[in-house]
């Protein structure tokens, strides 16, 4: 349920998302459990915040790209699998004298050498500081 609260004029709703990580005594160092936190609750918010979201190792890892991520960041930047790619900018109704342009993209190879979205892994480099 919404909470609104009024300040002068404007009115706001708040909402709350919360993330629930069990503590099994299973071996994971505290840096693993506050990761897997994290990506449940980014998990609430992503679906609509005013949710209570249950951290469970699997389901996050698989879709959130996450800890498993941090192998494969180190394996791309180790055996080159990051690699740039131009895709040319066509104007709709172009103008004489007017250059070729590009947009820059970043591509990413698995091992097995296939193309795969970057999405998780700029997302995990970012969360495990393996990006600048």
């Amino acid at each position: 349920e919404q909470h609104v609260f009024r300040h002068g004029q404007a009115e706001y709703r708040a909402t709350v998302s919360i993330s629930i990580r069990p503590v099994t005594g299973a071996g994971q160092s505290p840096g693993d459990l506050l990761n897997l936190a994290s990506l449940s609750l980014k998990a609430a918010k992503k679906l609509g915040g005013n949710r209570i979201e249950l951290a469970r190792e699997n389901r996050d890892q698989s879709r959130l790209g996450t800890p498993q991520w941090v192998t494969e960041i180190d394996r791309t930047i180790r055996d080159g699998s990051l690699y740039l790619r131009a895709q040319p900018i066509v104007a709709l109704e172009p103008e004489d004298g007017e250059g070729t342009m590009y947009e820059l993209l970043l591509g990413l190879k698995d091992s097995s050498g296939k193309e795969i979205s970057p999405q998780g892994y700029i997302e995990a480099a970012e969360q495990f500081k393996r990006s600048t």
